[in-house]
């Protein structure tokens, strides 16, 4: 109940942490409007227009459309002086905002005293904003309430104008005492663990372009969504495996040696057993950096509109991936049944429709800093540079697409290639000096050694050549499902 809780104090910080950036051209991305001013100096006034902002951008969308919010303050006056507010607000503001209306149990947001702090019950609650100090067991009980979920929700957001996070801890721990709260600093925080998750190389970027691609498309199916990534779910599962045999078979080799005298071959045992141990390890926490990922974007981006589709793509990607992965009955978890990460691909598809409404492009970066690259890729597009370097009657624009992908995922398999393209230079040359050519050459001899290796065996071995094509075959059919 406390994974969404941040205080606008928090909020605050990040923003004016990501508008630092901004002025340093580093991951530059517009704050919502709804983290504008310092909290010591909010007025009701302010407050309103934060709700109402908050509630717009990230809660009207859910629930097909049916989210509700609930609003704690402190008074009758207080809830009075709010519902004023609104109405200012909404009143000078354009006609989006005139589904915010309050004091009716029937309306989006709902503004509620003690009475209905205690009292109210809403399964379609998706938002709790909270303008009251907690005494005693007033926190418990109202966010205890929050745990009146429909399965197609996710834990509500909830934003506190007052108490602070130790504050609530304090409160819970003893009811609680595993309650612990979702805390970010760090806007580009986000940025770190997507480098963490790509190097464990568990998963290609065409595995989730190919998923985006899906699950935002209404007509596929989750047995679509399965398919794309379960070549990720193969990569893990072959790894681990080879993992664990290992340290089995090390384990065993250390009881032999030892029962024998063999120092040495128990040496290289206790070696081998500890890089094995180590590996595991790595993907263990590949899975944690799936929870860490998919919490810090849905934190952040309700503070920061990164308009950044492939932090999106990984985002819903990752819900899927660490669901197939998690086992049974252990590892950290997220509210991932099956039926709730449905629930939660038609409101993210709802989101989406509502960027188109509001004119914002969904497929395209909605920052405008770009790098001296991605301005060359834009100007001079990915067809028009491959034709004069990869030229041939016979070669079609998708066949010289697919080989330099092939080469460029050929490349990623280079450690060293890899290590220097993580570090994102600013320019080319620092690492076209470093031997890239050679790596080049390299990839393409590798790929032509592959594809010889693969066309013998379809063109020399009738077996191998029919169930393959039987495997197209069934490739083709499911696609045209």
């Amino acid at each position: 109940m406390l994974k969404r809780y941040t205080t606008y104090a928090m909020a605050f910080k990040i923003a004016q942490q990501q508008r630092l950036l901004d002025k340093e051209g580093e991951h530059a991305y517009p704050v919502f409007p709804w983290v504008q001013w310092p909290p010591d100096s909010l007025d009701i006034e302010q407050k309103a227009m934060v709700i109402i902002e908050h509630f717009r951008h990230h809660v009207a969308h859910l629930l097909s459309g049916q989210a509700k919010a609930v609003l704690i303050t402190s008074s009758c006056q207080a809830a009075v002086r709010y519902q004023l507010a609104f109405r200012r607000y909404t009143a000078t503001t354009n006609q989006q905002y005139r589904h915010i209306q309050t004091l009716d149990d029937h309306d989006r947001v709902i503004l509620g005293t003690h009475k209905l702090q205690k009292g109210f019950s809403q399964p379609t609650l998706c938002a709790l904003y909270v303008d009251k100090k907690f005494i005693g067991t007033d926190c418990v009980q109202t966010l205890s309430r929050l745990n009146r979920l429909r399965s197609s929700k996710e834990p509500p957001f909830i934003l506190d104008f007052v108490n602070s996070p130790e504050q609530i801890l304090n409160a819970f721990r003893p009811y609680y005492p595993s309650a612990e709260l979702t805390l970010v600093s760090n806007p580009e925080g986000i940025y770190q663990l997507q480098s963490q998750l790509d190097k464990a190389r568990i998963y290609t970027w065409q595995d989730v372009d190919s998923f985006a691609a899906a699950f935002f498309d209404p007509k596929q199916t989750p047995d679509r969504l399965h398919y794309y990534c379960q070549p990720a779910v193969e990569r893990f599962r072959d790894r681990y495996q080879e993992v664990i045999k290992i340290i089995q078979a090390t384990q065993q080799a250390e009881k032999e040696a030892a029962a024998t005298g063999d120092r040495i071959r128990r040496e290289n045992a206790r070696h081998d057993f500890q890089q094995a141990r180590e590996a595991k390890e790595t993907l263990e926490q590949f899975k944690k950096n799936l929870v860490s990922f998919i919490r810090c974007y849905e934190f952040i981006s309700q503070i920061v509109d990164y308009g950044d589709r492939e932090l999106e793509k990984l985002t819903v990607y990752a819900r899927h991936l660490h669901l197939l992965l998690k086992e049974k009955g252990g590892g950290e978890t997220i509210n991932l049944s099956l039926r709730a990460l449905e629930h939660y691909r038609l409101n993210k598809i709802s989101e989406q429709e509502l960027n188109i409404v509001q004119q914002k492009a969904p497929n395209e970066p909605r920052n405008a800093m770009k790098t001296n690259r991605q301005r060359q890729v834009e100007k001079a597009p990915l067809i028009t540079r491959l034709k004069p370097l990869l030229a041939g009657e016979s070669l079609s624009d998708r066949d010289r697409l697919n080989y330099l992908h092939t080469i460029k995922d050929k490349l990623l398999e280079n450690p060293a290639i890899a290590a220097q393209i993580e570090n994102q230079p600013q320019e080319q040359d620092s690492i076209l000096v470093n031997d890239f050519s050679q790596a080049v050459q390299q990839a393409v001899m590798e790929s032509l050694k592959n594809h010889h290796e693969i066309a013998a065996q379809l063109l020399h071995n009738e077996v191998v050549a029919k169930e393959f094509g039987r495997f197209l075959l069934d490739l083709l059919l499911i696609k045209h499902e």
